[in-house]
């Protein structure tokens, strides 16, 4: 440290209760409006969530769901039908070799659009169904935002139809169902395939189903069920069952009636596509098909388990406490203790999820983990960076005499023992200047102490103006000061020295009550250290405190070189004259 202006100690930093708040607000602010807008932030945060859905789900696997039948046609059943698409009359003598096994419901994942070239095949199908009498077919939001129902005679033959789309998230990972759907001008379309066929199996009549601003109502002979949604629709999906968990039969077997009447009796019966390459989407358990997400939407309205998710002022407002409360630990308690803490604390918020999941809750831990994580990260640099500068401001205070904010004598002699060894390690000149103020006890018993204290304040300043930021200057004690100089031979040094002497002459010093201001003089003692061929620092210090005391002795007010010839004779450089003007 060689710069002398950075000898002031700075004011100690730290935060109060409210800069905490603040900080903690600002920061959960800005961390929710990115969440919010960030779609690789927010990827990032439901992924998080995903692994835990899928961590539980491998923990605590689900019980096989009562009352579900899956019928999927894969390609090991298309080898044996042929490419599709099939012929409708395929479908139509499906139908009737499933009829006769009596399902409650047969929900058919199959589209379709247009007539068939023969209308044997459309007759065929549309027989079936009446005969039936519950079959519900899918619709569908093309691309352009149409809504795409299934060819007029079969819709006209079957129980209902309802649409299949579903949202996907900005990483592509479906995680959101709907209850119903509304075009761009925000007018109602129709209800979800799987709202309607949970209403069937409810014995609720399609006609029934009543849509409020923020849920779905299926009133029937067994009361009402509550399916909660957004205002758009939407809903997230309680995903329980992988594929491999809900009993699957085969297309082929049905078909050539080899299937017993108990796998599908009484039971909603799904029957769709499983290839794998078509219609198989991201889920948080994994790729899944369609017809399984369907299974697993339509469980969670038959269940009465649909996910909730808490408002988002009392998130958010969970969240702000979460934040504070980890700000505060991590501030204000040891690192290892903070750290265990927030660790509790993020494994409670997990705890927390799943056990708000379990009960219908949806309440995203990743933000809240993050914010927590982030709180922490950021309290814990704060705290480093306080601590550094509260550590520096020690150190100088312990180096650094109180009032005249110059090195103190202990770290100014340590100081010059090793600017000794560094000059004679590189060959470089180094000089010393011993200074005293004349007759300074006639001042504190003119003036008083308190004006003694402003005039040493006052020199050190003018001291500190008239050196180089690679001069060191230390008090000494008293009214005695000491300055090295680096780099610095004897004929330099009476310049530097000489400077001094008159400036402090020259400056009238103002003192409390005394408008008239004062005068003092210094006398200033020099010594080189190659010159005068010493070696340590205490023959340094001797050297230049004789040149001072001669400095003294001829007169103060004064330079003197320190040479030994010079000590010895008394002489003393005279002042130098003042400068006109």
């Amino acid at each position: 440290m060689t710069d002398t202006e950075s000898l002031t100690p700075p004011r100690r930093p730290g935060a109060t209760l409210t800069q905490l708040l603040l900080m903690g607000t600002l920061l959960i602010a800005g961390v929710v409006s990115l969440a919010r807008q960030s779609a690789a932030l927010q990827a990032f945060l439901l992924g998080g969530e995903d692994r835990l859905l899928r961590l539980s789900h491998a923990l605590l696997p689900p019980a096989p769901p009562a009352g579900l039948a899956v019928v999927t046609l894969d390609e090991a059943t298309a080898q044996r039908l042929g490419t599709p698409p099939w012929p409708r009359e395929i479908y139509a003598r499906f139908l009737q070799q499933l009829c006769q096994r009596h399902p409650r419901v047969i929900a058919m994942d199959f589209v379709f659009v247009g007539h068939e070239a023969q209308d044997a095949g459309d007759d065929a199908l549309a027989g079936a169904m009446r005969a039936c009498g519950n079959v519900l077919l899918p619709s569908h939001i093309d691309e352009f935002g149409r809504h795409v129902s299934p060819e007029p005679t079969l819709a006209a033959a079957a129980l209902g139809y309802g649409i299949v789309n579903k949202p996907h998230g900005a990483d592509f990972v479906v995680r959101r169902g709907r209850t119903w759907w509304s075009d761009a001008r925000g007018v109602f379309v129709d209800y979800a395939f799987e709202v309607k066929a949970a209403a069937v199996m409810l014995d609720v009549p399609l006609p029934r189903i009543e849509r409020l601003e923020r849920a779905v109502l299926l009133r029937g002979p067994r009361g009402t069920v509550t399916l909660p949604s957004r205002r758009d629709g939407t809903v997230p999906i309680r995903y329980a069952y992988l594929p491999s968990e809900i009993t699957t039969l085969n297309f082929a077997e049905v078909l050539e009636g080899r299937l017993p009447a108990e796998a599908v009796r009484d039971k909603l019966v799904l029957v769709g596509l499983t290839f794998r390459d078509r219609d198989v989407h991201r889920t948080p358990l994994g790729p899944m098909p369609g017809l399984h997400i369907i299974a697993n939407t339509v469980l969670m309205f038959l269940s009465g388990r649909s996910l909730v998710e808490l408002p988002f002022p009392l998130e958010l407002l969970m969240l702000w406490l979460l934040a504070l409360l980890t700000l505060l630990l991590t501030y204000r308690l040891p690192a290892r203790h903070s750290a265990a803490l927030v660790g509790l604390g993020v494994a409670g918020a997990l705890g927390l999820h799943l056990t708000l999941w379990w009960q219908g809750l949806l309440w995203h831990w990743s933000l809240p983990v993050g914010v927590m994580g982030l709180v922490y990260a950021s309290t814990s640099l704060y705290r480093s960076v306080v601590l550094h500068r509260e550590t520096a401001a020690l150190k100088r205070q312990a180096i650094t005499d109180e009032l005249t904010q110059l090195f103190t004598f202990r770290y100014w002699q340590l100081r010059l023992r090793l600017e000794i060894e560094r000059v004679r390690r590189y060959q470089a000149p180094l000089s010393l200047l011993m200074l005293d103020i004349d007759h300074f006890k006639q001042v504190n018993d003119t003036y008083g102490h308190l004006a003694g204290n402003a005039v040493l304040q006052t020199v050190a300043t003018l001291l500190r103006e008239a050196l180089r930021t690679t001069d060191i200057p230390g008090r000494y004690g008293g009214e005695e000061f000491g300055v090295m100089l680096p780099h610095t031979n004897a004929a330099g040094a009476s310049i530097c020295a000489e400077n001094i002497r008159r400036r402090i002459a020259e400056y009238r010093f103002t003192l409390p009550n005394h408008p008239e201001g004062l005068r003092v003089t210094i006398s200033v003692g020099v010594a080189a250290l190659d010159e005068l061929g010493l070696h340590t620092a205490e023959e340094l210090i001797q050297v230049a405190d004789e040149a001072l005391y001669a400095a003294k002795h001829a007169g103060r007010n004064r330079v003197v070189m320190g040479t030994w010839q010079t000590i010895e004779a008394g002489q003393a450089i005279p002042p130098a004259p003042p400068e006109r003007g």
